[in-house]
């Protein structure tokens, strides 16, 4: 667990931050911005939230909570893309 403490405002940002990102990014292909699909990677970025609570960095966060839900199919190249979206905001 992280000694870092977060108010309810630093993880609200931090979730929307990581959700836009991977939205903006598309990282795995699934073509949310075409359909519109503004909430597909919430889930992931929800959980991305909570590694980051547990003490893992935001790339370590990010990377983990893709592997979660797609597997062996995360390429660093695809993390890298989200961390530059949000090194870019």
């Amino acid at each position: 667990m992280s000694d870092i403490k977060y108010t309810d405002e630093q993880l609200d940002n931090m979730f929307e931050r990581f959700n836009r990102a991977m939205f903006d990014v598309d990282p795995m292909n699934t073509c949310c911005g075409e359909n519109e699909c503004y909430e597909e990677y919430a889930r992931i970025a929800d959980a991305a939230v909570n590694y980051v609570l547990e003490g893992h960095t935001r790339r370590e966060a990010i990377a983990q909570a893709l592997k979660d839900s797609f597997e062996e199919l995360v390429e660093p190249q695809q993390v890298d893309a989200v961390m530059m979206a949000l090194e870019a905001r």
